[in-house]
């Protein structure tokens, strides 16, 4: 999936909201229709717009600079951020953007981690049981992996901004041929705590400097609480159109209704 089949897909499902909302304001602005059969409408809306909550929000974390990413046998870098944002329980989608100069590309491995879960992002790129070095080459420059894309990292030995975003590589091992250890391990996981960004080199003699890092988390609120603040709403807007009406036509009644 490149970035033009991920960016349709955001807004197709910007253009499905919109219209739930523009039903909603039908509704609103059709006090006969509104009042007939009230809750019956108000439960239909309820369940269109918790189906499709409103798109998830972005919350992206930065680098503060680069670090130079010590040789094998050294201990790697690891770097901390902390998602705090309650009403946000459920993540939609993540990517991971990165740079480095230098060095020897097979040689280096990088994982996210939060709670339980880990995503491997490099695990010695091209490298495998014929080839334990993996690719020669030097430095990813602003290369994005990201969980809803398809096309595996491992395997590309000259990565370019233009091809991606690429999947995170996802192997425990650089010999797996299974990946479970995708970005898509946070799918659906509450962000909210602590993350740390990892990377390190598995081969000595060559050294890599990661410039910069970013980590764009979307998040969505819990489904529940978006039904029930619509519910509210559109419950507020009947009681308050019904008074409206009594207000215009103080000598009329507005005929009871099932509700």
């Amino acid at each position: 999936m490149n970035q033009q089949e991920i960016t349709e897909g955001t807004e197709m499902e910007g253009q499905l909201f919109l219209g739930h909302l523009c039903y909603l304001r039908f509704l609103l602005f059709n006090p006969k229709r509104i009042m007939k059969n009230c809750f019956s409408k108000l439960a239909v809306v309820t369940a269109l717009m918790a189906a499709t909550a409103a798109p998830g929000a972005v919350f992206p974390f930065n680098s503060t600079g680069s670090t130079t990413i010590p040789d094998y046998p050294g201990s790697g870098s690891a770097a901390q951020f902390t998602f705090n944002a309650s009403d946000y329980t459920s993540i939609e989608s993540i990517a991971v953007t990165f740079t480095t100069v230098g060095g020897w590309n097979g040689d280096l491995y990088a994982y996210v981690s939060h709670g339980s879960g880990l995503a491997i992002l490099l695990n010695r790129v091209g490298a495998g049981t014929g080839n334990p070095d993996g690719y020669g080459t030097s430095g990813f420059s602003s290369i994005t992996l990201s969980s809803l894309a398809t096309s595996d990292i491992h395997g590309v030995a000259s990565p370019t901004t233009f091809d991606g975003p690429y999947a995170a590589d996802g192997r425990l091992s650089y010999t797996d041929t299974g990946r479970l250890n995708t970005l898509s391990v946070f799918n659906n996981v509450d962000p909210n705590g602590a993350w740390t960004v990892y990377f390190a080199d598995m081969a000595a003699l060559n050294t890599s400097t990661l410039t910069s890092w970013n980590v764009s988390i979307t998040a969505v609120p819990e489904p529940v609480n978006v039904a029930l603040a619509i519910f509210a709403l559109l419950i507020a807007a009947t009681i308050a159109v019904a008074r409206l009406r009594k207000i215009r036509n103080p000598k009329s009644e507005i005929r009871k209704q099932d509700c």
